[in-house]
Order: C-alpha cells, then structure tokens, then sequence
C-alpha cells in the first residue's frame, strides 16, 4: 500500500536502503485540475521484496493484491489492454476469480491480435480454469461464454476448425448462450459449430445448425448475421456440389459484407468473411465453368487479404488460390503457391492449413517429375495422416 511504501522509502529506508523511487512522472489531471505526479518505487533487491511478501498471511495478501488491482485499473483504465495480464494475476490472487477472468480474456484477445495465438490460449484456457470453480451462476455464465468464444476461436486458428478442444468450446458456448438468451452470441457459437461439421465433413449436421442460423438472422433483420448465414450455407453446399445454390449464397453474402462493419468477425472463425467468401466463390465459379470470373474472384481474396495484413487471412487466401492451382493442373504455380502457404502457415503454426498446403506441395512435386512415384506416394500419405490428425475429413474420397 502507499503507506508501507512511504513507511520503507523513509525510516527503515534511510537506514536499509530497502526502496527508492526510480521515476517521477505527469500522469494526467486530479478531479480539481491540478497536475497529478506518479512515482514508481522498486525494492533495491528482489530478496527484500520476496522476504516481506512472504511474511505477509494469507488475507494480507488477498487484500493487497485487490487494493493494487483496483488503482491500477482506476489509473490505466479499464480497457487498457496493456497491463490485462497483469491485473488479472492481482485479481486471481486476490481471490476475485470473476475479474481475473475479465482481464485474462482481455490479456488473451490482445495476445492473438498481436499473432502471439498460444500466448492467448494460455490467457483463455486459464480464464475458464477460474471460472470453473464458481457456482453456476448468471454472471459467471455470461463471462465464461465470452471467454469460451475467443478460445474457439483461438484453437480455430491454431488447431483447425475439426479439432475436439474447438468442438468441446463451442458446443459449452451454445449451451451458455441459448441458456442467457445472449443471441448474438449464439450466432457465433452456431457459426463455428457448424464449421466443426463442416471440416469433419458432417453435412447433415452442419446444415441442421444453419438453418437455425438463417431463421434468427431472418426473424433479426440483422444484416451481420444474415452474412454468416449466407456465407455458411454457401459453403457447406460448395461441398455438397450444390454449385448454383452455393454461389448464390456467396453472392448475396458479398453484398452483405462491409470491410469495416464487419472486420471484427474473423475474430470470431479465423479467416475474414469477404476473403472467405471470395474464396469459396472463385471455387464455384471454376467448377461451373466460369474460369474467367474465377481468376478474378480468387485474385481479388488474395489482394484483400494482403491488405489486410491478418496471418491468417492470407494463409487461408494463399490456401484457395493454390486449390485452384490443382483443380486446373497448372503445376508450376501450384508448386510455388503451395510451398509459399506452407512456408507461412508453418510459421504461425496453423495446423490445417499447414497440413493442406503439404498435400498439395506434394502432388506439385511428382506431377513436376521432383520426386518418384514411390517418394511421392509416401510423402502424400504422410501428409494425409497429418491433415487427418487435425480432425479433418473434409475432401475426402
């Protein structure tokens, strides 16, 4: 407290030396505008700190450790998300698993911005652990479906869309959201359900939980969730080889989509929606013989991505694009297209996408007369085996 500082830093501290204010700094405006001035004191040793926090007991602790939580979140403010992590461990300590599990939500969102994606589950994962002790609550319900949301959405990411852990937060997510009424969030709960069923090639289930997406986006008027219900459909009947169906709902998913309303949802699933949409369309439209509108739907994901700048994204855009490669047998782009999405998704450790991307680079290969029948056919079934271990069974024969 600012009384054992002040208490350390003069008496004891004249004669020990035990603390000395490092920096003096303006920090803002009191309530009556005068200046306000922080101090930032530290312990001249690591040992004098550990000796007196071990003498402490334990509710000397818990109360300290709130009272710092509070004025630190009082003086950064409480979005700040740059001192998240360290509020939250003020608050676990504290006995305050509600707030620590705030703030490690807040800690893991801004880890996975900043593409630290494990950092962030790490964050996730132990927010969740906190709240798993509470008695069931309405608001102990609220904050965990908000962090179970970012931790799918993290694992997404980082494991793909088929993975059980994914499987296991979203499926807690619905039942928190449908059991607050939180539609909203429910929606996004849905969403990345159905695209568990999706990659697992589960399509019957992925449509079951679609059209309970189409019917709250129709009854809302929202035009966020119609876009996730239109681009949802659009996908799961790509894989179905409803071709017609598939892009009609990928077209009216573009129209829907705004780049800067809608930025926050690749959040939510992992890539963005219009480079998704793009994407997928580009697919369509070769298979139906649009070869030319193809190209273009499937170069204009790539540059969006790019421009965007997300990891993620780019790999997914990378992804489609070097599909297409394959599906029109130009091997020399597929080759390159597909160790550059490999290259990048091995860097951000994105498992699927990794795992894909390996696949086709293999198939580039031996269609380049790189490698042997024989190299070749044990390094795609090697590649199988990985991309199948993400959960995946989606293309599939």
């Amino acid at each position: 407290s600012a009384t054992v500082i002040r208490h350390l830093s003069e008496g004891l501290g004249r004669q020990q030396r035990l603390v000395s204010a490092q920096v003096s700094a303006m920090t803002g405006a009191r309530a009556d505008g005068s200046a306000a001035r922080d101090s930032v004191y530290r312990f001249r040793h690591h040992l004098y700190q550990q000796y007196l926090y071990e003498n402490l007991d334990a509710v000397e602790r818990s109360v300290l450790h709130e009272r710092t939580g509070n004025e630190l979140a009082a003086r950064v403010g409480q979005g700040n998300e740059t001192f998240a992590a360290e509020l939250a461990w003020h608050f676990e300590q504290a006995g305050a698993p509600v707030k620590a599990a705030h703030y490690l939500h807040m800690a893991g969102v801004s880890a996975i911005r900043a593409a630290a994606v494990q950092e962030g589950i790490a964050h996730l994962r132990k927010g969740i652990d906190l709240l798993s002790t509470l008695p069931d609550t309405e608001m102990c319900a609220d904050q965990e479906l908000t962090v179970q949301l970012a931790l799918g959405a993290a694992l997404n990411v980082k494991q793909g869309h088929a993975a059980p852990e994914v499987h296991t937060a979203f499926e807690r997510a619905t039942v928190l959201a449908t059991q607050t009424g939180a539609t909203q969030r429910l929606v996004l709960a849905l969403w990345n359900a159905k695209s568990f069923h999706d990659v697992r090639a589960e399509y019957a289930q992925a449509l079951a939980l679609e059209k309970r997406l189409l019917v709250i986006a129709e009854n809302s008027g929202k035009a966020r969730w119609s876009l996730i219900a239109h681009m949802s459909l659009g996908f799961t009947q790509l894989r179905m080889g409803e071709l017609t169906t598939a892009y009609r709902h990928l077209e009216r998913a573009l129209k829907i989509y705004d780049p800067v309303r809608h930025a926050n949802l690749a959040e939510y699933h992992g890539a963005d929606p219009g480079v998704a949409c793009l994407g997928l369309a580009a697919h369509a439209l070769w298979i139906l013989g649009r070869s030319t509108f193809a190209d273009r739907y499937c170069a204009a994901s790539l540059a969006f991505a790019k421009e965007l700048g997300r990891p993620y994204s780019i790999v997914y855009a990378q992804f489609v694009n070097t599909a297409l490669y394959v599906l029109r047998g130009v091997v020399d782009a597929a080759a390159i297209s597909a160790k550059q999405t490999g290259s990048l998704a091995e860097e951000h450790d994105f498992a699927l996408l990794g795992a894909g991307a390996v696949i086709y680079s293999a198939w580039a290969d031996f269609r380049a007369g790189e490698s042997d029948a024989e190299h070749a056919s044990a390094l795609l079934d090697a590649s199988i085996t990985r991309f199948m271990a993400t959960g995946a069974r989606i293309d599939q024969p």
